[in-house]
């Protein structure tokens, strides 16, 4: 299974149109980080893990924080420094294996951690490698947010099992989408979802699922916000 890491940056590395921020970004900034944990109002340091083509860091940016968008896609990358470039150089692109980064995005000093369906394409050990990283450049008191697959998801009933034990390979043919050898995670619930990030304190979890149409894969997700202890 060590190839999987390569299967999934070949997948990413076509690159993923996503020129808006999604809705579920615009809630949790506005009524949870800046409302109620009253982040966003000191240019705290942020960290948008797999930033894609740059939506959401470009939003974190515009909402008072000094952010870096990681991503393993350098066709993604290119994109979000030609979308956004007046913080062009607040992109950067990591490697796909967890153990050829130091760090993702800041070293230090990070108040906030946003990842939005990307922390879900690691084996456990890779994503316990991933997540100490992270841990490590947080200040105590720093917040995570992010957004899982949950076993509700389409994807699901469309993969199955692996030699390791985290990982399912997916392959789904669609109308809009086709995927092959896709390897990730999915979450069962909120226990399940808590006990993956059991190094922080739980302070809210959720979830979301958008299916406008008939023809559409239901996309549902488990959220969970937590704060590194101290």
């Amino acid at each position: 299974m060590r190839d999987y890491l390569q299967q999934n940056a070949s997948y990413w590395e076509k690159g993923y149109t996503a020129p808006n921020v999604e809705s579920v970004v615009f809630r949790i900034v506005g009524r949870t980080l800046k409302s109620e944990l009253n982040l966003g109002h000191k240019n705290e340091r942020a960290v948008d893990f797999g930033c894609g083509q740059g939506a959401t860091a470009a939003y974190l940016h515009l909402e008072g924080f000094q952010v870096q968008g990681v991503d393993i896609s350098k066709t993604d990358i290119s994109t979000a420094r030609i979308r956004y470039p007046h913080i062009a150089d607040r992109f950067q692109v990591c490697a796909p294996n967890p153990a050829d980064n130091d760090y993702y995005g800041w070293e230090n000093e990070v108040a906030l951690v946003m990842a939005i369906q990307s922390l879900y394409y690691f084996s456990k050990s890779d994503f316990d490698l991933m997540i100490d990283k992270l841990y490590k450049a947080m200040s105590p008191g720093a917040i995570l947010f992010t957004t899982m697959m949950s076993t509700k998801h389409a994807f699901y009933q469309y993969s199955k099992a692996t030699s390791d034990p985290w990982l399912r390979e997916t392959n789904f043919d669609g109308p809009r989408i086709r995927i092959e050898k896709y390897y990730n995670f999915f979450v069962e619930d909120r226990e399940d979802m808590c006990s993956r990030f059991s190094m922080f304190e739980p302070i809210h979890c959720g979830e979301y699922m958008m299916q406008l149409q008939e023809g559409d894969t239901n996309n549902h997700h488990l959220t969970f916000l937590g704060r590194k202890p101290g």
